[in-house]
């Protein structure tokens, strides 16, 4: 495993009359096999943020570092979740899964496949078409996808927002279960505090935009976690109470001139 460093990274983006920031400057690091949550209200540019650790997007200022060495771009290095499963409908689910080895011309591992399959919870269901699928099982085999090709990290992109109240705890718990036994780190992102704290060994707690860092907060507490415990609800308060002053904390919204 490998650690994630996020050194001064910086994002704007054209208006009309100049340069918005919305974005940053942002640092911090993401140690091997930590669970970390990132935390905002919607538009604190969190999504931004996934995109350009997944090298969809690039920043317009900082770097990236993956075990010290600067990364850019998409690679196999990071596994990618997005908020719907983005399953190819033509395809089986083991075809979907095994999709990265085809773009990348590569001999696909069919057994690494199958046995992806079955670490997320859905084996049985290989030759079925998504359109079959619930939501929820969508979302496991979306996971399955970015686990197969063993990344370093794995990053998450509010992956159980459209998933109803059952099934997402069901994921959480599911997402749980598949981070201790893989060992992986993972990078996740919500507006949930619930989430979050069920979730996560730390919490980033972002302002909103520009996003930067307004604090985290280490969750040392075991997994399974009862979220009616005194130590599990004390937390949750110090973090509902660090996100309220997280919108204080949040620079003017002025314009870069451009």
């Amino acid at each position: 495993m490998q650690k994630l460093s996020i050194n001064s990274i910086e994002k704007h983006f054209c208006h009309d009359q100049g340069l918005m920031q919305v974005l940053g400057p942002l640092n911090l690091e993401i140690l091997p096999g930590e669970f970390v949550c990132i935390l905002g209200e919607s538009g604190c540019g969190k999504s931004t943020l996934w995109r350009i650790l997944a090298g969809l997007e690039a920043p317009s200022a900082g770097k990236l570092l993956l075990d010290e060495q600067a990364i850019s771009g998409t690679d196999y290095r990071r596994g990618v979740v997005f908020q719907n499963p983005a399953l190819l409908p033509w395809l089986t689910v083991e075809e979907n899964v095994a999709l990265g080895f085809k773009i990348r011309g590569k001999k696909v591992p069919k057994q690494a496949v199958r046995d992806t399959i079955k670490l997320v919870g859905i084996d049985g269901f290989e030759n079925v078409k998504p359109k079959k699928l619930s939501g929820g099982m969508a979302q496991r085999a979306a996971i399955a996808r970015a686990l197969v090709s063993n990344p370093d990290v794995l990053l998450m992109d509010e992956p159980f927002a459209a998933l109803d109240a059952v099934t997402r705890l069901r994921m959480q718990e599911a997402l749980l279960d598949i981070w201790q036994r893989q060992s992986i780190t993972v990078v996740f992102i919500t507006h949930d505090i619930d989430e979050a704290m069920a979730l996560a060994s730390r919490v980033v707690i972002m302002t909103p935009r520009p996003g930067r860092i307004a604090a985290t907060i280490d969750i040392p507490l075991s997994h399974p976690r009862m979220r009616a415990d005194d130590e599990f609800l004390h937390l949750r308060g110090l973090v509902a109470d660090e996100l309220v002053k997280s919108f204080k904390k949040s620079p003017d919204r002025e314009l870069i001139c451009s």
